[in-house]
C-alpha cells in the first residue's frame, strides 16, 4: 500500500508544470513589454490625429456605419477616448501591466489587463497590427489567463496550473507549429515541393539580418536540405507534444532550435521569443533540473480560502472560457485542414468570438516570394529637389546591402 502511494506521488511530481508556468508567465510579460514599448514609440505616427491611419476617424466611421454593433465588431478601450494622449496612456498602462506580469505581481489580473489593452489596439489597428505575431500574442495571452488559476488551495501554493489549462496550452503549441508546415504543403508552391524555398527566403523575407545575407549565399544543396528539415520539423515535431517526456524534450529542442535559426537570419519582432516560450509547455518540471528551483520561487504562501460563491463563480468563468477556447480552436483547426468550407453549428461560436482575435489559424510563407521589389520613399519641399527617406531597420537597396556585407 505504501509502495502504491509512493508511485502515485512520484507520478504527480513528474507531471508537475508549476515551474513551466512560472517561466512562461514571466516570458509572456517580457513579450508584452516589448510589444507595448515598441508600439508606444510609433503610436502617434501610426494612429494619432496626424498619423497615417488616425484611430479616431476609424472609430467615427465604424460607429456611423454599424451603430451599436460597432462596439462588438471592434472591442477596444479606445471607445472611451482616442485622443493622442489616450493612445499614449494606454501604451503606458500596457507597459505597467507587462512589467507587473514579468515580476509576478497579480499574474491573473495583469494577464487579463495586458490582453485587453493589446486587443484595444489590434482590433482597430488595421494593417500595422495584423501580423501573425500580433494574433499569436492575443491568443497566447487569453490562454495565459487560464493557467494563472489553480485547481486547489494546495495547487495555488505550489503554483500548479489546472490540467485542462495546461492541455489547452499544448494544443495551441501543436496547432501553431503543425499549421505552419501544413499550409506550405497545401499551397502546392513549387519552391516547397522542390525543396528550394530557402534559396529565396533569406533574401526576400521582410527584414533579413546580416547572417541572413551569408545564409542566402550558401550552396543550393544546403538550401534543399534546410528546406526539407524545416518541413520535417514543422510537420513532425508537433506530434511529440503528446509523446512521453523524452519525446517531448526532443520535440522542444527541434522546434526551439528552428526558431533560433529563424531569428538569427531574420527579424520577426517578438514572434520567435513568444513561440519558444509557448513551446516550453511541451516540457515539465523534471525536464531540466533548473526548473525545480524556479518552481520553488513560484510557490505562493498559504492564504485564506475563498467563499463558496467566489469559488463557484471562478470555476464557472474558467469552465466557460476553457470550453469556448477548446471548441473554437478545434473548429478553426479543422476548417484549415479542409479544402471545402466546413459546415457545423459551432461556426456560430467562432463568428461570435472572431472580434476578439484570440482564436486564429497560423502559417507563414505558404507561398515563397522569389523576388524582392523595393519601394523608394522620397519627399520634396519645393517640388524640384527630392530626398530619399530610407527605412531605418529595413534594407531598401539589396544591392547596396550585399556590397556592404561583402566588404565587411
Amino acid at each position: 500500500m505504501r509502495l502504491l502511494r509512493l508511485i502515485g506521488k512520484a507520478r504527480k511530481v513528474r507531471s508537475s508544470r508549476a515551474a513551466v508556468r512560472w517561466l512562461f508567465l514571466r516570458a509572456l510579460g517580457a513579450v508584452y513589454l516589448i510589444a507595448f514599448t515598441s508600439l508606444r514609440v510609433q503610436v502617434l505616427g501610426l494612429y494619432g490625429s496626424r498619423g497615417i491611419q488616425p484611430i479616431h476617424e476609424l472609430l467615427a466611421a465604424l460607429r456611423a456605419r454599424a451603430g451599436r454593433d460597432a462596439y462588438q465588431l471592434a472591442p477596444s478601450l479606445l471607445w472611451l477616448g482616442s485622443s493622442d494622449r489616450d493612445l499614449v496612456r494606454l501604451c503606458r498602462a500596457g507597459q505597467l501591466c507587462s512589467l507587473a506580469l514579468l515580476v509576478g505581481v497579480a499574474p491573473g489580473l495583469m494577464s487579463v489587463a495586458a490582453w485587453a489593452l493589446y486587443l484595444s489596439f489590434v482590433s482597430v489597428g488595421r494593417d500595422f497590427l495584423s501580423f501573425q505575431w500580433d494574433a499569436l500574442l492575443l491568443e497566447t495571452g487569453l490562454h495565459a489567463t487560464l493557467v494563472t488559476t489553480s485547481q486547489s488551495a494546495r495547487g495555488a501554493r505550489m503554483g500548479q496550473p489546472r490540467w485542462l489549462a495546461s492541455a489547452l496550452m499544448r494544443w495551441l503549441v501543436f496547432r501553431l507549429h503543425f499549421q505552419s508546415g501544413f499550409v506550405k504543403l497545401r499551397s502546392q508552391d513549387e519552391t516547397w515541393r522542390r525543396f528550394t524555398a530557402c534559396a529565396y527566403h533569406y533574401e526576400t523575407q521582410p527584414l533579413p539580418t546580416r547572417l541572413g545575407w551569408y545564409a542566402h549565399h550558401l550552396p543550393l544543396p544546403i538550401h534543399r536540405a534546410s528546406t526539407a528539415a524545416a518541413l520535417a520539423i514543422e510537420l513532425g515535431a508537433p506530434f511529440l507534444v503528446f509523446a512521453p517526456r523524452r519525446g517531448r524534450k526532443l520535440g522542444f529542442s527541434a522546434l526551439a532550435g528552428l526558431q533560433a535559426l529563424i531569428a538569427a537570419t531574420g527579424n520577426y519582432a517578438f514572434f520567435n521569443v513568444l513561440t519558444v516560450a509557448l513551446t516550453a509547455w511541451m516540457l515539465d518540471d523534471d525536464s531540466f533540473h533548473v526548473l525545480h528551483r524556479l518552481a520553488r520561487l513560484g510557490r505562493r504562501p498559504a492564504r485564506r480560502r475563498r467563499g463558496a460563491l467566489a469559488r463557484t463563480c471562478g470555476l464557472m468563468i474558467y469552465g466557460t472560457l476553457s470550453t469556448v477556447l477548446a471548441l473554437a480552436s478545434t473548429v478553426t483547426f479543422a476548417a484549415q485542414l479542409r479544402r471545402r468550407p466546413l459546415r457545423t453549428r459551432l461556426l456560430a461560436l467562432n463568428r461570435l468570438i472572431d472580434p476578439f482575435r484570440s482564436v486564429n489559424p497560423y502559417g507563414l510563407f505558404a507561398v515563397m516570394t522569389t523576388s524582392r521589389p523595393e519601394i523608394v520613399v522620397e519627399g520634396s519641399n519645393d517640388g524640384d529637389a527630392w530626398r530619399e527617406y530610407p527605412f531605418r531597420y529595413k534594407p531598401s537597396r539589396p544591392a547596396r546591402a550585399r556590397s556592404a556585407a561583402s566588404s565587411s
